[in-house]
């Protein structure tokens, strides 16, 4: 796996179909710049606040490992160059004839899932047409490919990244083909949704006590839990108990081991284990929610939604913008209301911690998690399409 640099080793590019005059390869150390800036913004131009920021994040996140490459047409080779010819050897880029067209960039992330960013198709992408499609097909072919076969550095020799996903606005009809064609298929339509929580309101619905009925039926009360390594074994199990016909991304079910599901929601934003609550009948788990303050107040740097805008709060600093990271409910313990009322509990922890927006994101075919954040007060903000390869 590339180190961060753009660095290009032999064989690089090797299986990339490129067309005459075209060239693929590991982005080197000058280039990244240009790289990040195409992947972005879709544009070619000196690297603005967007990328620095960017950069930034991932610094901070400590994301130094990523697959980083680009498309170089050569000059003169014209939109109708023919599919077909060899990638081209060297460090693609460096000649003051080529301009590159086109980046692509993996990043792994903790719980063995990794993003794929595609440039955005503006104006003369890669040659435009069939080609087009087919050019950066084989680059994001190429980089999740790499992706998927890391292996990890520790003592399970596992793979590092099991899922490799990316996220498309609708109108992205081009990139999504491009994806299809990459061998990706079609997870879900996400709806991104925010609720702003009035610092000054004291409603029902931020109410701290009394979020949970008193009787759980069969003459059990409702026990409610917070996270530990000790309670650790009864989340994992929460969480499994909810994915049974789920109708939020069941696309994603048997991809990944619990421990990574789990590694992955701890990895978003910054992780406080007051925030992960646990509801259980006897030893049964019954729900379970997460958040994660993922946004600094304003003035503090940049903000981090749901869809990977990157930003997280840091440090000790206080956070305004918090997340939904999961929120489930056992089938045996649906149709009761509880979803509601564990939300509305959540609500008020994230409330009385000075938070003053709350995300998420849901799949748009679970029509009754999107009705419940509709009446607690959430509205969509974006929609995005979402892409997986897995191993």
């Amino acid at each position: 796996m590339s180190d961060g640099q753009g660095q290009q080793g032999a064989g690089v590019g090797v299986g990339i179909e490129t067309g005459p005059g075209w060239h693929a390869g590991a982005v080197p150390p000058p280039q990244v710049g240009t790289a990040m800036s195409l992947v972005l913004t879709g544009r070619q131009h000196t690297p603005g606040d967007a990328v620095r920021e960017f950069e930034s994040y991932l610094h901070r996140q400590g994301m130094s490992r990523r697959e980083l490459w680009g498309l170089w047409e050569q000059a003169g080779a014209g939109d109708g160059a023919a599919v077909g010819g060899a990638v081209g050897g060297g460090h693609p880029g460096w000649a003051a004839a080529e301009r590159m067209r086109a980046a692509v960039m993996g990043l792994p992330q903790p719980g063995k899932t990794a993003m794929l960013f595609v440039s955005p198709a503006v104006g003369g992408w890669a040659g435009g047409g069939r080609a087009g499609v087919q050019r950066v097909a084989g680059l994001a072919g190429e980089v999740s490919a790499r992706l998927l076969s890391g292996m990890d550095e520790d003592e399970s020799g596992g793979p590092s990244v099991r899922i490799v996903q990316a996220l498309l606005d609708p109108g992205q009809a081009l990139e999504q083909e491009t994806l299809s064609a990459a061998g990706f298929a079609r997870l879900a339509k996400l709806v991104y949704m925010a609720r702003t929580l009035d610092p000054g309101r004291r409603g029902a619905e931020l109410d701290l006590n009394g979020a949970l009925p008193g009787d759980a039926g069969e003459g059990q009360a409702w026990q409610e839990r917070g996270y530990s390594p000790l309670t650790h074994p009864a989340f994992a199990a929460a969480v499994l108990a909810s994915y049974e016909d789920t109708l939020d991304c069941p696309g994603l079910l048997g991809l990944r081991t619990i421990e990574d599901v789990l590694a992955g929601h701890r990895a978003t934003g910054r992780f406080d284990a007051s925030l992960w609550r646990l509801v259980m009948v006897g030893d049964e788990p019954a729900a379970v929610i997460l958040l994660a303050a993922v946004g600094l107040p304003s003035g503090d740097g940049p903000k981090q939604n749901v869809d990977g805008t990157p930003a997280t709060a840091a440090g000790g600093a206080a956070a305004e913008t918090y997340e939904l990271v999961y929120l489930g409910v056992s089938k045996r313990f649906r149709g009761r209301g509880l979803a509601g009322r564990l939300l509305r509990y959540g609500m008020g922890l994230v409330h009385a911690r000075g938070g003053r927006r709350l995300l998420l994101a849901v799949d748009d075919r679970n029509e009754p998690a999107v009705s419940l954040y509709r009446s607690l007060g959430f509205r969509a903000t974006a929609r995005k399409l979402a892409m997986i390869r897995s191993k």
